[in-house]
């Protein structure tokens, strides 16, 4: 009976030392691993990008409203100009105005992607109308 406690001492013994010896680069594996797996499979965010035509009459600067808030309040975007703004995935509503025009509000949804806008004004009789507007190219 003693030889078998003490060979049982001796086995528990060496488990120690193997768990000892091995425990910790396992944990440093497993840890990379977590690391490199969340890094490769992290979502790709979503972006609008916001152009104003060239040919915009109004001379004011163009600001970005995106579910109620204003997303480009240091970036106005001038005549000709293109910006790009980086959005989480879901669905949004955005609007544009330049001085005292707003245009209609559009919903849409980004699913990481870039969804493009077009911003123009047209003239209905006396007065000028903001219109904003999906690029074609672009999955509604």
């Amino acid at each position: 009976m003693g030889i078998g406690k003490k060979e049982e001492m001796m086995r528990h013994e060496f488990s120690r030392k193997i768990v000892i010896k091995f425990l910790p680069p396992i944990f440093l594996l497993l840890a990379g691993y977590c690391l490199i797996g969340c890094a490769l499979f992290k979502p790709t965010p979503a972006s609008i990008v916001v152009a104003r035509s060239g040919t915009l009459m109004d001379d004011g600067k163009l600001f970005v409203y995106l579910d109620g808030k204003q997303i480009n309040k240091k970036q106005p975007i001038g005549k000709g100009q293109t910006r790009s703004f980086p959005i989480t995935n879901g669905n949004h509503r955005i609007w544009v105005k330049v001085d005292s025009l707003e245009s209609d509000k559009i919903q849409f949804t980004a699913e990481n992607d870039t969804v493009n806008f077009i911003v123009s004004t047209e003239r209905v009789g006396g007065s000028k109308i903001l219109l904003i507007e999906r690029n074609a190219n672009v999955p509604q």
